[in-house]
């Protein structure tokens, strides 16, 4: 006898993980432009040790709390029972992964939400439900998923490919949009 698993539910956070460098640079840069701006702007004079201090506890809480604590208090974890609004999904369609994802469009981007479901790859937004337009790929359409570098600068893009027509998202977690797109493929 066997046993048909249960699709599990993954939700994606749309807040970077910055590395200990990334940190550390965002905290002397923060530290010091903090730093500048008391002196600039005060008008009491305060000894030098006094600017230094203040820029430096600045910026430890911006390159260290502030991720730390962007995490801990973000909008609750569900647990995929929930529909998206706008968005019909069928009795038996289970929503596997959801997560904050860009669109380019007509070279515009749109930042909106995601879903993988067990049936399509669905993504609205609010500047696309303003023309009444939510994308909705079937699975059974999409030909290829895959990761596109497109500048040095920005190494998050992906792109499905569907018959005569490519869609391309930015995401922070490309890696695992690829790969559950990819396992819903059955490539």
């Amino acid at each position: 006898m066997s046993t048909i698993s249960q699709p599990t539910f993954i939700e994606l956070e749309n807040i970077p993980n910055p590395s200990l460098k990334q940190k550390l640079i965002t905290s002397v840069v923060y530290g010091a432009i903090f730093a500048i701006l008391q002196v600039a702007l005060s008008l009491a004079s305060k000894s030098v040790e006094y600017y230094l201090l203040s820029g430096l506890f600045f910026g430890i809480f911006m390159g260290f709390a502030n991720p730390f604590l962007s995490r801990l208090f973000r909008s609750k974890k569900s647990n995929g029972d929930e529909r998206a609004e706008g968005i019909y999904f069928n009795e038996t369609e289970k929503i596997l992964v959801k997560g904050a994802v860009n669109l380019f469009k007509n070279n515009l981007g749109a930042g909106g939400e995601m879903y993988l479901t067990t049936e399509r790859l669905i993504f609205t937004s609010p500047k696309l439900k303003f023309n009444n337009d939510v994308l909705e790929l079937p699975l059974s359409s999409i030909e290829n998923v895959e990761s596109e570098k497109s500048s040095w600068l920005v190494n998050e893009v992906f792109t499905v490919r569907i018959p005569n027509k490519e869609y391309k998202f930015v995401s922070f977690n490309k890696d695992v949009w690829i790969s559950e797109i990819r396992k819903q493929l059955g490539s």
